[in-house]
């Protein structure tokens, strides 16, 4: 709580218009409004990863797949008319009931089960992709009706209206099977507008609870240094390892075998990914080459916050810096970035060098927030995606 409060100590903080992340219990009320269709939350659950997310909803594939030739991708996104219309008049849809393999390299459209009302109580949503996709390098970009933009909507959404979601999904480094009902997306629905912390609010709650730590080598943590940039913390690459057995993280083999989205724990990682050790070889990354590797500091999200890393920083090179940079509230781990250089020459990453931007926002306390039993909750260095069986050196 003290956290919230000192927030809400600032003058801006009771502004109207001033948006918060929403919750699960927020989202729940959402869905007895029938503002997101249709509910999912009717089953029990046994552990964490069944649990609805703390401060977000995972939308669902639907049934149908449509390819998209890439001089159709803009015709498909307009801000007064439906996608669907569209997208009829450049793809046919064909089914994935029985699975459906996506290629790397091609550009599919899937409608998503979900629909969504903005109203005066939900003035914009972001999308981000599941953890796990991301680390797949998958490019998953959330589109919808009456809508220009990828992986938000706001002020231009028609109020009062259920809107239509479609997921744009372009396999970068594996040939990957879908499935309806699979979840590929996190939605996250804000109350207002400008829910990120100022740099006087971060500023003033990490003197009172810092969010970055670093972890020695008897398990015990240290507040990091807490280094704003633009707005938001500055994370760092850990190019050494040195509480991961020197594990920095792994490559993407080139590979023709798909990895199935609908099985966990079912892959060997050595059959998709290549183990980079730490003084063996210069961390070099090429262009197009896909690397996962990790932060010098474990994120602690306190329980009113949560966090999103911007997938662009240009920290000494050019290129994406995450795919799938959601942190709910809760969440306490390193972090994981999945980096894809489109410099024309080979970069070596440096020990210490920025390896993204973490920006914090307002959220409402969730009921069930991230924690014990996640796939991701206290990783040291690079977890592999759930499709895979542990990585063993």
């Amino acid at each position: 709580m003290e956290d919230y409060e000192e927030v809400s100590s600032d003058p801006y903080a009771h502004d109207p218009e001033r948006g918060i992340n929403l919750s699960d219990m927020d989202i729940e009320q959402m869905i007895g409004k029938n503002l997101i269709l249709p509910y999912k939350f009717q089953r029990n659950y046994t552990d964490q990863e069944q649990k609805p997310p703390p401060c977000s909803y995972d939308a669902r594939l639907g049934n149908t797949v449509y390819l998209l030739e890439a001089d159709a991708r803009n015709t498909i996104i307009h801000q007064d008319k439906r996608v669907l219309e569209e997208l009829v008049k450049v793809s046919k849809p064909v089914s994935i009931e029985s699975g459906y393999e996506l290629k790397k390299g091609y550009t599919y459209v899937i409608p998503l089960l979900e629909s969504v009302v903005l109203n005066g109580s939900v003035k914009s949503i972001k999308c981000s992709p599941k953890s796990s996709l991301g680390r797949l390098f998958i490019n998953s970009r959330l589109i919808s009706d009456f809508n220009i933009y990828f992986n938000e909507l706001s002020s231009n959404i028609p109020r009062n209206e259920h809107i239509n979601m479609y997921l744009m999904i372009t396999p970068l480094a594996f040939n990957i099977i879908v499935h309806p009902g699979i979840e590929m997306a996190q939605l996250r629905f804000f109350s207002g507008y400008d829910s990120k912390l100022s740099e006087r609010e971060l500023n003033r709650n990490i003197e009172r609870k810092p969010i970055l730590y670093h972890r020695k080598k008897d398990g015990s943590l240290n507040p990091a240094e807490h280094t704003i940039i633009n707005g938001g913390l500055a994370i760092h690459l850990d190019a050494k390892a040195e509480n991961n057995n020197n594990l920095i993280g792994f490559k993407t083999r080139d590979t023709p075998e798909p990895i199935d989205l609908s099985k966990k724990r079912f892959y060997n990682p050595l059959d998709f990914f290549a183990p980079l050790i730490f003084g063996k070889n210069p961390l070099i990354i090429n262009s197009n080459d896909c690397l996962l590797c990790s932060s010098l500091e474990e994120i602690h999200i306190p329980l009113f916050f949560s966090g999103e890393l911007r997938p662009y920083s240009q920290s000494g090179y050019e290129g994406i810096e995450h795919y799938a940079g959601f942190f709910d509230a809760g969440f306490e781990a390193t972090c994981v970035g999945e980096r894809r250089s489109t410099e024309p020459k080979p970069v070596e990453l440096i020990h210490g060098s920025v390896l993204s931007i973490l920006d914090v926002y307002r959220t409402n306390r969730p009921k069930n927030p991230y924690g014990a039993g996640a796939h991701y909750q206290g990783q040291r260095g690079v977890t592999l995606p759930k499709f895979f069986k542990p990585f063993l050196m």
